[in-house]
């Protein structure tokens, strides 16, 4: 696997991920940049292939000590392992931060996540749930 790291997204990043995201403005750029988003810890990393933006991955607190992340990488990178060393190191630094459970809603027909969850050691709940957007999920946990 090449060399995988975690940038902190910083306001002279907003260049490099712009044509990633069109339809951001540059009010959402700030947010992401500001470490908080909802009065919750936030946190929006580039992950970085060497020195090439392969991706993100964002951090959000749900309680004092649950926190979730998003993986995203970028289309032409995809299905190289990316995702899985991006989110190892996202709950490496979450554990860092004094947080202990990770947990992540996964659509039911969202094989890959589902896949890249129980790869990471996440172990699903029994039962699945519909969430606010009216899908099935199933909810996966990770002591960190």
């Amino acid at each position: 696997m090449s060399d995988i790291a975690l940038k902190r997204f910083a306001r002279d990043d907003i260049g490099a991920l712009a044509p990633y995201y069109p339809g951001l403005s540059s009010e959402d750029f700030e947010e992401m940049a500001s470490g908080e988003r909802n009065g919750r810890f936030f946190r929006f990393f580039i992950v970085l292939c060497g020195r090439e933006p392969v991706g993100t991955v964002s951090l959000y607190q749900h309680t004092g000590y649950i926190i979730s992340a998003g993986p995203e990488i970028f289309p032409p990178f995809r299905r190289r392992g990316y995702a899985f060393e991006a989110m190892k190191l996202a709950y490496d630094f979450a554990k860092e931060n004094g947080f202990r459970l990770a947990q992540a809603q996964i659509r039911t027909d969202n094989e890959a996540s589902i896949r890249l969850h129980e790869k990471l050691g996440f172990l699903r709940s029994w039962e699945d749930v519909t969430n606010r957007h009216g899908h099935k999920v199933y909810i996966y946990s990770k002591i960190l």
